[in-house]
């Protein structure tokens, strides 16, 4: 009698098994065993598969199912969350028993498994298939600019949102930024608060959003609220007639000041460089000569500056051109006038034989010149005849007039005379007076 695991022909991969002889009679028993094994089989084996996927919604996906061996031929099956999963156009299997999913949705997520089956064994791989999205940022609450004042505190916000959840990181205009320092501090909900606002706050603050799947950014421009300040400048210019002027008006504030120019508390003509400040004015007259003053202003307050514009015009001198005699008595004071017509008066210098006449309180007895620019000359001696110049000069020019300067003598008699004289009644009389 044979006893075994199965009993049959055409034997089969679970015909293994240990298989017993047994005698039996009325004296006894004995039994003899033999182990028959099936060969040419192989239980399936499938390649690894990642135990997590991520997948970016939209995202075409294909998951491998490799089969390294198995015999006979094992069947596949795709399982997710272990329910059998079937050709819909959008999900199949290819030739090569891989998953397919095409345009991955937030319905497709969950753990996928890839099963192999023959008469020999049944075997899987697992994987977990995560749906990830790109960073987010919710702009629609957020401002692209904020003002704030000195030493105020501020927050930014940054509701940034995706799959896995992002990472935020902080720039200012395209730095990272120290969030250990003590001006900064990111807060739970990755907002970004700013202690004691200051002017080197001023820039464009980077809310940077960042997952497997991408990255997101978000800017905000922060403005610290200043009061104008302008540059000093130099006080006085001068120019000639005719020539363009620019006026300097450097400043700085926040929000930007508005820039206003006035000439003698009036507005000032010309155009202002709506970048530098400055006041642009081309071909100017005597009517542009003044006081101008710049006054820059915004909504923290204001600041302003002044200066002087002169304006030359070329000295003119009437009578120069050739020389002017001018004839004094010796002893007397020669009076030599300088009529100059220019703006602003001209410097006056006199010269006397193309030499320059040094005038100072030490030469007041000789010679002084005169409030209108007349040259004094005292107790004049033929010593002093001679070319007298008057030279003006300003930005704009000069001219000169030149004097001849002759000194007569006063008469002199060199006739002696008789202090009495008698004479006869009746008689001619002829009293001698040579003079020189």
């Amino acid at each position: 009698m044979w006893q075994s695991d199965t009993e049959g022909q055409n034997v089969q991969y679970n015909d293994s098994g240990i298989y017993v002889c047994r005698a039996v009679n009325s004296y006894g028993t004995q039994d003899r065993s033999t182990q028959l094994f099936v060969v040419g089989l192989e239980a399936p084996v499938i390649g690894t598969i990642p135990p997590e996927m991520q997948v970016l919604e939209g995202d075409d996906i294909r998951i491998d199912c490799i089969l390294v061996m198995g015999i006979p031929p094992p069947e596949r099956m795709w399982y997710r969350d272990n329910r059998p999963l079937h050709d819909t156009g959008r999900i199949y299997t290819d030739g090569d028993g891989a998953l397919v999913i095409k345009k991955f949705g937030p319905e497709d997520v969950g753990q996928y498994s890839c099963v192999a089956k023959n008469v020999v064994a049944t075997t899987e791989q697992k994987s977990r298939i995560v749906l990830i999205s790109r960073p987010r940022i919710e702009a629609a609450s957020l401002k692209g600019e904020i003002g704030v004042t000195p030493g105020e505190n501020l927050i930014l916000p940054c509701p940034a949102v995706g799959t896995p959840k992002p990472k935020v990181a902080w720039l200012l205009n395209g730095h990272i930024i120290d969030v250990q320092s003590k001006d900064y501090k990111v807060l739970p909900d990755n907002s970004l608060q700013i202690s004691n606002v200051g002017k080197s706050h001023t820039g464009v603050f980077t809310c940077k959003a960042v997952n497997a799947a991408g990255e997101s950014t978000f800017d905000t421009k922060v403005s610290v609220r200043t009061r104008p300040t302008i540059s000093p400048s130099q006080v006085s210019f001068n120019h000639v007639l005719g020539d363009s002027v620019v006026l300097p008006c450097e400043f700085e504030g926040e929000p930007r000041p508005e820039i206003k120019w006035y000439l003698n508390d009036a507005i000032a003509p010309g155009e202002i460089d709506k970048t530098e400040g400055s006041l642009i004015m081309d071909n100017i007259n005597l009517n542009h000569r003044g006081e101008y003053k710049c006054v820059a202003t915004n909504d923290v307050g204001s600041d302003e500056i002044s200066m002087n514009l002169t304006v030359h015009t070329i000295p003119i001198i009437d009578g120069s051109g050739f020389p002017n005699t001018f004839t004094v008595t010796m002893n007397e004071t020669a009076i030599l006038p300088c009529p100059a017509r220019a703006s602003p008066p001209p410097e006056r210098t006199w010269l006397y034989e193309r030499d320059r006449i040094e005038l100072s309180p030490e030469t007041k007895h000789i010679a002084e010149m005169a409030p209108n620019g007349s040259l004094l000359l005292k107790n004049v001696m033929t010593e002093h005849e001679g070319f007298y110049t008057c030279h003006v000069s300003n930005l704009a020019g000069e001219d000169e007039i030149i004097y001849s300067l002759k000194v007569q003598n006063p008469p002199r008699i060199v006739s002696r005379l008789a202090d009495t004289v008698d004479v006869v009644l009746g008689v001619d009389l002829e009293l001698p007076c040579r003079a020189l």
